[in-house]
């Protein structure tokens, strides 16, 4: 398993998407999802939000951020079960 390994969910619809391997992959992502906030939105509902708010999404920066810190907090739980793990 890749150290930049993640699932990222829609905070409207539930939708996931798997995200690894490179931080061009994020980048990739983070084009086709929107955000607002920590919250993310997949295409499908990133394309309806302003039929459902009044308010602007988050810029790209913003959505390539929420996503690259729930891959670093994701990392950190991995690393810290490991650690937890019994040694042979």
């Amino acid at each position: 398993m890749s150290i930049w390994s993640c699932e990222i969910m829609c905070s409207n619809c539930g939708n996931t998407e798997s995200v690894h391997n490179s931080l061009s992959e994020i980048s990739d992502v983070a084009k086709r999802w929107g955000s607002f906030g920590g919250a993310l939105y997949c295409p499908k509902c990133a394309a309806t939000w302003h039929e459902r708010n009044k308010k602007p999404m988050s810029d790209y920066e913003n959505t390539f951020t929420v996503i690259f810190f729930k891959m670093i907090r994701r990392y950190n739980e991995q690393q810290e079960v490991s650690n937890d793990s019994p040694k042979d």
